[in-house]
C-alpha cells in the first residue's frame, strides 16, 4: 500500500513540475518584474538542482538566499499570487492577507498595491493590518478599495 500510495504521489509532482509549473513560473516573473519595478526580469527554477533564483536586469542569476530581505518576499509573494492564479483558473477564489507589507519600504509597498489592485478586478483580496500607513496607501492606490477599520 506505501510503495503504491509513494508512486501515486511521485506522478502527481511529475505532472505539477511539467504542467503547471513552467505556467507558475511564467506568471511568477511577470509579478516579479512589477513588484521590483523591473530590478528583476523572471524568476528560475534549476533544473535536477529545484534551486530558485532571480534574474537581475543586467542578467545575472541570484539564489534567491541571496536577496534583500525585502526583496526575497517581494518574491516570495509573485509566487504565492502566481500559485492562486494557476490553480484556479476556474474560479477565482478570493485571496487573504494578514500584515503582508511588513518589510516593505514605500517603493516596495506602492509596487505591490498597484499589483494587487490589478489583480482586485478579477477577484476579491482581503488584506488585514495593524498599520495605518499601509491602510491609507491601499485606499490612495486602489479606488475599488474598501478600507474598514475595526
Amino acid at each position: 500500500m506505501a510503495a503504491i500510495t509513494a508512486e501515486l504521489i511521485g506522478r502527481t509532482r511529475r505532472v505539477y513540475e511539467q504542467e503547471k509549473q513552467p505556467q507558475v513560473l511564467l506568471l511568477a516573473s511577470d509579478y516579479f518584474s512589477k513588484l521590483t519595478e523591473g530590478e528583476y526580469k523572471r524568476v528560475v527554477m534549476t533544473l535536477g538542482h529545484k534551486e530558485l533564483k532571480a534574474e537581475h536586469k543586467n542578467g545575472r542569476l541570484l539564489d534567491s538566499g541571496l536577496l534583500s530581505r525585502g526583496t526575497a518576499e517581494q518574491l516570495y509573494l509573485a509566487i504565492r499570487l502566481a500559485l492562486a492564479e494557476t490553480m484556479s483558473r476556474q474560479i477565482s477564489l478570493p485571496l487573504l492577507f494578514d500584515d503582508l507589507f511588513v518589510n516593505f519600504d514605500e517603493s516596495r509597498l506602492h509596487a505591490a498595491l498597484g499589483l494587487l489592485g490589478e489583480l482586485s478586478i478579477s477577484r476579491q483580496i482581503v488584506m488585514m493590518t495593524c498599520h495605518k500607513h499601509v491602510a491609507e496607501a491601499a485606499a490612495r492606490m486602489i479606488p475599488t478599495a474598501a478600507v474598514i477599520s475595526v
